[in-house]
């Protein structure tokens, strides 16, 4: 996968494809053989996403399909061990990205509840560590994307109120940035 990423960076987006796929085939064979190793299947779903990431703007049914395989292969982890935050931050982030590329693929009720689903998540973390900027950031990203698809299917209550649970999030953290960085000067 880290070639891919470099790749992807360079804007080599054909080779970055072509890694990220490899990447994915290595890491299924090695949990073909290991089925148990979590820290592989953490792997495949950050490759996976990556890969699906790559594939968004030019082919985003693609991406929602590989987004899927990154979220069903972290929810398994969820169950398995729901304390994990590394993996309840990820299956978030993966639940974005499929609700993302489910609104550019033409799918807004399924990317709606794919939203909702990584608000559900990014809230229970921003409640367990309401210190830790980037849950809020996570969380944030999340109400706006929510409030973007709102927007363009026509609810401009709802996308408002996503938009202002958006905003609510980035004030605070926007506020203290200032505050620092009037502090450096």
């Amino acid at each position: 996968g880290g070639l891919g990423t470099v790749q992807s960076d360079l804007k080599q987006s054909a080779a970055a494809v072509a890694s990220f796929e490899t990447a994915a085939k290595r890491l299924e064979d090695l949990l073909a053989h290991d089925t148990d190793d979590e820290r592989l299947k953490l792997q495949l779903a950050l490759v996976l996403n990556n890969w699906a990431g790559e594939q968004v703007n030019k082919r985003p049914g693609e991406a929602a399909r590989l987004h899927g395989l990154a979220v069903e292969l972290l929810r398994k982890l969820a169950v398995a061990d729901g304390a994990n935050v590394r993996v309840q931050r990820d299956l978030g982030l993966s639940l974005n990205n499929l609700g993302a590329a489910l609104a550019r693929s033409g799918e807004p009720q399924r990317a709606r509840q794919m939203y909702g689903e990584a608000i559900g998540i990014r809230s229970e973390l921003v409640k367990a560590a309401p210190a830790r900027a980037a849950y809020k950031v996570d969380l944030a990203v999340s109400w706006n994307n929510l409030g973007i698809l709102e927007n363009r299917e026509g609810d401009r209550s709802a996308a408002e109120a996503a938009f202002d649970q958006s905003i609510e999030l980035y004030r605070p953290l926007a506020e203290r940035l200032a505050g620092n960085a009037a502090i450096q000067s």
